[in-house]
């Protein structure tokens, strides 16, 4: 009897640790639910504001392209602002996108820029900063 107990024992053990095992694993997997899963292992509603920063930046570059009377000078931003590996990389391009178009602005009209960004923290974080700068810098140009 007491073998038979043991015998239960080492299998309840095992059966436990093997579960917890597989939950652990299944935690620390690399990618994302298939469901919520775009291109890439990126998650789809990340990837799907992401490209709606591209797509604002990308309007807002060609306001500016229209507006802009030194065209010479100012190169578009649209062919820095493209599609990066991940999510992380898409989102520094587009930080950088967003600094190029702000220093043109600045360099043009001094006295219309004068809040600074900083780009720290988190992606939810610099997501938030990047939609404001987006947001200031429309302002900006749709006012001249």
């Amino acid at each position: 009897m007491k073998r038979l107990i043991l015998i239960l024992w080492l299998m309840s053990t095992v059966i436990i640790l093997y579960a917890q095992e597989a939950k652990v694993e299944e935690a620390t997997k690399p990618g994302c639910n298939p469901k919520a899963c775009g291109p890439h292992d990126t998650k789809k509603q990340e990837a799907a504001v992401i490209s709606t920063l591209r797509e604002d930046l990308k309007a807002i570059d060609r306001k500016w392209l229209l507006k802009n009377k030194e065209k010479d000078s100012y190169q578009s931003i649209s062919s820095k602002i493209e599609k990066g590996g991940n999510d992380g990389e898409s989102l520094i391009k587009l930080i950088m996108g967003a600094e190029i178009l702000d220093a043109s602005l600045r360099f043009r009209y001094t006295h219309r820029m004068v809040v600074v960004f900083s780009y720290e923290g988190s992606n939810a974080q610099k997501v938030q900063t990047l939609k404001k700068h987006i947001a200031l810098l429309e302002s900006v140009i749709t006012s001249i």
